[in-house]
């Protein structure tokens, strides 16, 4: 009997999984039929769309930031708030 694992970068597939879920933010849906999968890596502000880097234009308001791109010909734009806690 054996026993299998799968590392990623030399981790754990779960390490790398939960490094993954607090270093992006992923998105997943449809636009005129067509599936999207949208990440944005919150370190860099980048945006990746079906694993493609998309060209995004970001500035400065009020209440945070706000990052401009598009997907299938549609305007996007994902607002980073701030939820008023410290970390």
């Amino acid at each position: 009997s054996y026993e299998y694992s799968l590392n990623i970068d030399g981790t754990s597939l779960q390490k790398f999984i939960d490094n993954r879920a607090k270093t992006t933010r992923t998105w997943v849906f449809q636009v005129d039929g067509a599936d999207y999968r949208v990440v944005l890596e919150k370190d860099t502000m980048d945006v990746w769309c079906n694993g493609q880097k998309m060209d995004t234009l970001g500035e400065f308001v009020d209440d945070g930031t706000e990052t401009r791109f598009l997907v299938g010909g549609h305007d996007c734009c994902i607002k980073a708030t701030s939820s008023g806690r410290k970390r």
